[in-house]
């Protein structure tokens, strides 16, 4: 659903773009932006983002005490800040095979950052690969310990 009114509010500003219907305000490539067109400052996204991870976790302890179990549906959510979701994003996408170059441009890092940030994640991919190669054709029967 995000990416679709992503995709829809990216769409517009190409159209308006072709048209000359957008204001320089407007013409950004910002992801977050205030009605007016200019971008939301940071500090303002992590602080909300904040205020409804506590607003939630507010709720499941009033729920949690008024049923004496927190229901189905609720859950805590954990004490992140939002930038770490950049992190969650980035790792997430490596782990699935995802090259480093695409997420790059995605993120809006160079390739040699995001090599640097991440690569003790590629380093254990690839030992996990090696050993379940080795595995595969030196399979061992009887370990010795």
């Amino acid at each position: 659903m995000i990416m679709d009114q992503l995709r829809r509010k990216h769409r517009k500003c190409l159209e308006a773009r072709a048209t000359d219907e957008m204001t320089p305000e407007q013409d950004n490539n910002f992801l977050f932006i205030r009605p007016d067109g200019l971008p939301v400052k940071p500090d303002n996204l992590s602080k909300n983002f904040k205020s409804l991870l506590n607003k939630n976790n507010a709720l499941c302890r009033e729920l949690e005490e008024t049923y004496g179990t927190l229901p189905s549906k609720y859950q805590y959510l954990p004490n992140i800040r939002l930038y770490d979701s950049r992190h969650s994003f980035a790792t997430n996408l490596i782990i699935n095979g995802k090259k480093s170059k695409l997420i790059s441009e995605i993120m809006g890092n160079s390739a040699k950052t995001m090599e640097h940030h991440y690569a003790h994640l590629t380093e254990r991919m690839h030992e996990e690969t090696l050993e379940e190669y080795g595995a595969k054709i030196i399979p061992i029967k009887n370990k010795i310990l």
